[in-house]
């Protein structure tokens, strides 16, 4: 926002102050509302500054597999773009309470990158990035108390031909699990039947792509049949899978030394979160549409915004309608507030921009997830 233009010419300075004050006080002492006029030019001053296309980009999110009784990981993906980064340093700094980044046990997920060093907390070094690539790294952390989400604020300092440049953005991760299960078991005869009710944690949908609970080498686990395709739990329509475990015939000499346990059973859920991944579709088919269009150029700053608004557009108990009709509504031009983006934009540049988000938005209305 641009609060004051300073114009020095010598010793002549003139100053010019687009935006008055928001609220003025009469000699009665009566505070004045913000006037309209005042309101234009604070929509005039406003300047967007986005990335190019091609740049370094970085997110931060929470690992796509969790262990209930091992440590949680948080993943750090880094695009060079046309980078060809010789090496770089990635900082992060918590912004929760009570929550602790392990970045000297951090790991390379994904991606052809080598850990140089971890100087001090907070803090990791890798080596050489080829442009157009991307690499994750895993990071362990724990939390004093629970809580739903995390704030993690990311800094990553990187070094090509070029010099030396840096990337800053702050993450709220959220970290509660989407779902619950609850167990009920009945013994009969030799056997144990353990039902597994399987629900969601909010007013959004869960897919179960797949249940499996692996066998142990003292128990013997009999799956149900299951239906080869996903099935949807609804808020108020958990999915319930049985089965059957009975006990191994293993004599004392083909177990483990030392064993003190006499074998768990893991219960492996795969799921996804409906809002998530429908999400996550309407955004890889506009990315798509922007990157093979004439304002490809504008591809960060459309991209970012279009996920913005189409994430505060959908309210959670909408997710069950979109499960049940298999498509959501994309809206109209008019609906997604493009006007405060575009307005922003150069004069050559918006009306162009205008015409072409409002003909994507009449073709893609609706998409089917």
């Amino acid at each position: 926002m641009v609060d004051k233009i300073l114009l020095e010419a010598k010793r002549i300075v003139f100053v010019h102050e687009p935006v008055t004050k928001t609220e003025e006080t009469t000699a009665l002492g009566i505070t004045t509302p913000v006037s309209v006029k005042t309101l234009k030019a604070v929509k005039k001053s406003r300047v967007i500054c986005f990335p190019r296309t091609e740049a370094f980009q970085a997110r931060l999110y929470l690992s796509h597999f969790i262990h209930i009784d091992k440590p949680r990981h948080i993943e750090v993906e880094c695009m060079s773009g046309w980078n060809d980064v010789q090496h770089a340093e990635i900082r992060l700094k918590s912004a929760t309470a009570g929550l602790r980044l392990h970045t000297a046990k951090a790991t390379v997920a994904a991606g052809d990158v080598t850990i140089k060093d971890k100087p001090k907390p907070g803090v990791v070094e890798f080596e050489s990035m080829a442009s157009d690539t991307t690499a994750t790294l895993k990071v362990p952390y724990d939390l004093e108390t629970m809580l739903p989400d995390l704030s993690i604020k990311l800094e990553v300092e990187y070094f090509t031909e070029h010099g030396q440049f840096q990337f800053y953005s702050s993450f709220k991760v959220p970290v509660e699990l989407p779902l619950d299960v609850n167990v009920h078991d009945h013994f009969k005869g030799q056997s144990l039947y353990s039902k597994f009710n399987i629900k969601t944690a909010s007013h959004v949908p869960l897919e179960i792509i797949g249940v499996d609970l692996e066998e142990s080498e003292e128990f013997e686990v009999f799956a149900p049949e299951t239906a080869k395709t996903s099935v949807y739990v609804f808020p108020k329509q958990p999915v319930a899978v049985t089965y059957k475990i009975t006990k191994k015939n293993v004599e004392d000499s083909n177990r483990k030394p030392n064993r003190t346990s006499i074998g768990s059973l893991s219960l492996a859920v795969e799921y996804r979160c409906l809002d998530e991944d429908v999400l996550e579709r309407a955004r890889r088919l506009f990315v798509s549409a922007v990157e093979s269009s004439p304002v490809r150029r504008l591809a960060r700053l459309l991209i970012a915004t279009f996920t913005d608004r189409l994430e505060h557009r959908i309210l959670p108990p909408q997710y069950e309608k979109v499960a049940l009709l298999e498509k959501i509504d994309l809206g109209l031009f008019e609906d997604m507030g493009w006007s405060d983006c575009i307005e922003s934009l150069p004069q050559i540049v918006r009306d162009d921009t205008r015409i072409w988000l409002r003909k994507w938005h009449e073709v893609r209305s609706s998409l089917h997830p």
